[in-house]
């Protein structure tokens, strides 16, 4: 069975975002749970 390039290219870059999608995911949570951080130290800071 011979697959065109283009339905290979396809079938990578699926494949390339489905891996990528959760670190990406991991990533936003991240800097998410670092702005939640922030603002709940920056009012104590700020009374000091």
């Amino acid at each position: 069975m011979k697959i065109s390039k283009e339905c290979e290219k396809k079938v990578v870059s699926v494949s390339f975002k489905f891996c990528l999608a959760p670190i990406y995911h991991y990533q936003v949570q991240g800097i998410n749970f670092g702005i939640d951080v922030l603002t709940e130290v920056f009012p104590i800071i700020k009374k000091i």
